[in-house]
């Protein structure tokens, strides 16, 4: 397991691994409190550090990428990538306990209407991360 998880870093190109910082971000701006929002931020930065991009890069990305070249970077993600990416953001929105109703909700319609998981499986995935981190923790 712990092979596959770094051949899906490995498979990453860069312009997929500032897309997924995007999505994270997305997530993170759907909460008005700042604390939690400053929180979160923490496990987005490390989460890039983790992809081995420089903040400033991001930055970069962002302010020159537009929309549909985001979407479709995403939409060029495998499978495997999607689900990657599904424990990413169950990371960041689970980092201050359980999140609120509409951060689930931002979270599920990102990745319905930009990623293009349906609601089945994107709840499939949910509970088979619980799974996972109720058995390691």
């Amino acid at each position: 397991m712990v092979d596959e998880t770094f051949s899906i870093l490995d498979d990453l190109t860069k312009n997929q691994k500032f897309t997924i910082i995007v999505v994270l971000r997305i997530f993170n701006s759907g909460n008005e409190d700042t604390n939690i929002q400053r929180k979160r931020d923490r496990v987005i930065s490390h989460i890039e550090n983790d992809l081995k991009l420089k903040h400033a890069e991001v930055e970069t990305y962002i302010n020159n990428s537009a929309p549909e070249v985001i979407g479709r970077e995403l939409l060029n993600l495998r499978e495997m990538q999607k689900e990657f990416l599904i424990a990413l953001a169950y990371d960041v929105l689970f980092c201050i306990g359980k999140p609120s109703e509409r951060d689930l909700m931002i979270m599920e319609n990102v990745f319905n209407q930009i990623i293009g998981i349906d609601r089945t499986k994107f709840s499939k995935s949910l509970e088979k991360i619980h799974v996972l981190k109720n058995h390691f923790q």
